[in-house]
């Protein structure tokens, strides 16, 4: 489980910069939360959580996917939902240690 204190806000500074996707941030998108862990130059491996910090929280099984580049950002698909690098809402999830 993840801990509240790990909540970090995460903010891309100017508009000419590329938003990559990074590894041990969790990018959430429709209510379903992506752990990036591992980036290569072609691929990411993910893994899809379920009910993020709740008691029923669920870790599905690593899926490793190759990726996009748009103009300004990175784009993966996970077969039936599209995933980009901006972070929704402002909020972006690092795991510490």
């Amino acid at each position: 489980m993840i801990e509240e204190s790990a909540l970090k806000s995460s903010k891309h500074k100017g508009d000419n910069n590329m938003r990559e996707f990074k590894k041990g941030y969790i990018y959430s998108y429709k209510g379903i939360d992506y752990l990036i862990l591992n980036k290569t130059k072609c691929f990411i491996t993910y893994q899809e959580i379920f009910h993020l910090g709740r008691f029923n929280e669920k870790f599905h099984e690593p899926k490793r996917v190759k990726f996009t580049t748009l103009s300004d950002m990175e784009t993966f698909y996970t077969g039936t939902i599209e995933v980009n690098s901006l972070v929704v809402n402002g909020q972006a999830v690092i795991l510490e240690g």
